[in-house]
């Protein structure tokens, strides 16, 4: 076995491997403990924002109303506080593996809590006001204290059903479908389809099927790490957005729209034209031609790389719903969901390999269905674009 197809088939195997090792894992996620009251402006917000952020998940209401939460935050603010003013609400402890990263009181904004969670490792507590650091605390028995107030009431309230304000996240099950609609989108656009076939039918004349195959495995892989990553990446950006202008979701899917609706009128009207500028179109034509006839499995991974980037302008859309859909969830379940996306993205191209070495699905038929049916995926792929966008929008007003 060459070291391109042992590489190949190292990196198949993790892929396969990569669900089960993120469930046996732990998943190190915060955890925010908030003192307030349901009429409180500033409570309300900040579980919004949290809840779009980070997941209800990572978030445990206490209502003051109740006199024993109300002990409790008096005796915390004894702790941490030395002021001559009445605290506002919320009062806010903010754990990490168990551990207390922060203290705060009063509305705190969102860059606050990504500081906060950028460093995990202190031996001091960050104590805030009203978004403001006014000290770290560094006596461990006082430290050991606050921990033992803040987790007390958590392990109380581990057989309850936790008190959320705000919006409430919504189930995973509720949102697949949208996912799942959009990968669906993404898998038969013909931008990366046709390339695909483009790079495998010159492989397989190169150098025959078996070896054909492995560059289109090579290329496969490629592409749905590469499309993994960018998601992260993606995930990142739009969880601070929306956290703070949640109806950027509304425009994604109006935009999702707006280019469904120019798909499906570009395959009535030019259904051969593509919608990549030519310098770029020509430039991808190029590589794709020189690497497969070579036959290159390593040409084949850096392929995939550059279209993962370069056919952005076909696939971005999809990808942006989906990833403004799960950006309230728990990061583990968005990681998850992104590997869900990547895996019915690719599908299409895995089932060509199939036919090709299972079916013996001729090479001539592949020229054929790519020469006959790029308007028809060009016309499937703006309907569910479009059906992507109306999903996305009413998942907001939802």
């Amino acid at each position: 076995m060459t070291k391109g197809r042992l590489l190949i088939s190292s990196a198949m195997i993790l892929l396969l491997l990569t669900p089960a090792i993120l469930n046996v894992l732990p998943d190190p996620e915060p955890l925010f403990l908030v003192y307030g009251t349901e009429e409180c402006p500033n409570c309300r917000k900040i579980l919004k924002e949290l809840s779009e952020i980070y997941g209800n998940e990572t978030i445990l209401f206490l209502d003051l109303k109740e006199k024993k939460n109300l002990d409790r935050a008096l005796q915390i603010l004894d702790l941490v506080y030395d002021v001559g003013k009445t605290p506002d609400t919320p009062l806010i402890g903010v754990f990490w593996n168990n551990s207390l990263l922060a203290v705060t009181v009063g509305y705190t904004p969102v860059n606050f809590w990504f500081e906060v969670l950028n460093d995990t490792i202190r031996e001091s507590v960050l104590i805030a006001w009203e978004g403001k650091v006014i000290g770290n605390l560094t006596n461990k028995e006082t430290i050991s204290a606050l921990e033992n107030l803040f987790m007390g009431v958590r392990k109380e309230n581990e057989t309850q059903s936790t008190t959320t304000v705000g919006e409430t996240e919504k189930p995973l099950g509720e949102i697949l479908p949208g996912v799942i609609l959009a990968a669906t989108a993404d898998s038969v656009n013909p931008c990366v389809f046709s390339i695909f076939l483009v790079l495998t039918i010159l492989s397989v004349q190169s150098v025959g099927k078996k070896r054909g195959t492995w560059v289109g495995l090579a290329f496969i892989l490629t592409i749905y790490l590469s499309y993994f990553l960018l998601g992260l990446g993606l995930r990142t950006i739009l969880s601070r957005l929306l956290a703070s202008y949640s109806w950027i979701l509304v425009l994604i899917g109006a935009v999702a729209i707006a280019l469904g609706g120019y798909e499906v009128f570009s395959a009535i009207a030019s259904p051969f034209k593509s919608i990549l500028p030519g310098s770029l179109k020509r430039i991808t034509a190029e590589k794709v031609e020189e690497i497969g006839t070579k036959a290159s499995i390593a040409g084949a991974f850096g392929l995939g790389i550059l279209l993962s980037f370069t056919l952005l302008p076909c696939s971005w859309g999809p990808y942006l719903v989906t990833v403004g859909l799960i950006a309230g969830l728990p990061f583990g379940k968005q990681v998850m969901v992104l590997l869900l996306y990547d895996f019915v993205f690719i599908l299409p191209l895995a089932l060509v390999l199939l036919a090709i070495n299972l079916f013996g699905v001729k090479l001539r038929t592949l020229k054929y269905w790519r020469g006959t049916k790029f308007p028809l995926m060009k016309l499937i792929a703006g309907a569910l674009l479009m059906l992507v966008g109306v999903y996305a929008i009413l998942h907001h007003i939802a």
